[in-house]
C-alpha cells in the first residue's frame, strides 16, 4: 500500500514551535537546514522530515538519528530501514511524502504562471500537441502543471532525475484511463490527487492503490 503525507509548513511560524520541532531532527537535516537562507525553505525542509519521523512512527519503527544514503544521482534512503521507500516533495505552502514498501516518486507544484517554451523544451511531441490543443487558458495552465508533476514524479521513482531528459518518455493512457509510464516491462501507475485548491501532486508507483493522510503538527 502507497502512502501520501500531506503538511503546511505555516505551522512553523511560530518561533518557539520551530525550535521545538527542530530539536526532533537528525544532525545531517538541522546542518542542512542551517545553510539555507530562506525562512520558508528552512521550514520545508524541517517538515520533511518531520514526516518521514511520522512515517516511521506510524509503522512502529523506533525511530533515533536519521542516516541518509544517496543513489547515484541523489536519491535518499535510510540506511537503517531498507524497506521504506520514500519521495519528498515541497511547493510554496505544502510538503509532501510518498511512501511504500517499493521505490516510489512524487511531485508537488502549485498552479502558477508558466513559460509554454519550457513544454516544448521538455515534453514529448504528443504532450505538447495535447497541451496547445487546450484553447482554454486555464485548462491549459493546469495541464501543463499536471504533466509536469508526473513526469517529475517518474525521474524521482526511477532516482535519475534530470540525467533521464523529461522529453525522451511519454506519458500515456491504458485500457482503463490510468495514466501510466511503460519502462521496459514494467508499468508505472501515475496517481493525480486533486486535494489542494491551486496545487496538483502526482504519484509514480507500480502499485495504483494509496492512503491519504494529512498531517497537522
Amino acid at each position: 500500500m502507497n502512502e501520501l503525507y500531506i503538511s503546511s509548513i505555516r505551522f512553523l511560524d511560530e518561533p518557539v514551535l520551530y525550535d521545538q520541532y527542530c530539536a526532533l531532527l537528525s544532525k545531517k537535516r538541522k546542518e542542512k537546514i542551517d545553510r539555507l537562507h530562506g525562512d520558508d525553505d528552512k521550514k520545508r525542509s524541517a517538515a520533511a522530515e518531520l514526516l518521514i519521523l511520522k512515517a516511521l512512527n506510524d509503522r512502529g519503527y523506533r525511530t533515533s538519528d536519521l542516516v541518509y544514503e544517496y543513489g547515484p544521482y541523489g536519491k535518499p534512503s535510510l540506511r537503517d530501514y531498507p524497506y521504506f521507500f520514500f519521495s519528498v516533495s515541497h511547493s510554496k505552502d505544502y510538503v509532501i511524502l510518498a511512501v511504500s514498501d517499493k521505490p516510489i516518486g512524487c511531485d508537488i507544484e502549485m498552479i502558477r504562471k508558466y513559460d509554454l517554451k519550457i513544454a516544448q523544451r521538455f515534453f514529448s511531441e504528443e504532450e505538447y500537441k495535447k497541451l496547445l490543443d487546450c484553447t482554454e487558458q486555464e485548462e491549459r495552465k493546469k495541464l501543463f502543471f499536471r504533466y509536469w508533476t508526473m513526469k517529475e514524479s517518474y525521474i524521482k521513482f526511477t532516482g535519475e532525475g534530470l540525467h533521464c531528459p523529461l522529453s525522451s518518455f511519454t506519458i500515456e493512457k491504458d485500457e482503463n484511463d490510468n495514466m501510466v509510464i511503460y519502462r521496459e516491462k514494467l508499468k508505472l501507475f501515475l496517481s493525480e490527487i486533486d486535494i489542494l485548491d491551486e496545487y496538483c501532486i502526482s504519484i509514480c508507483s507500480p502499485d495504483k492503490e494509496f492512503e491519504i493522510k494529512i498531517v497537522e503538527f
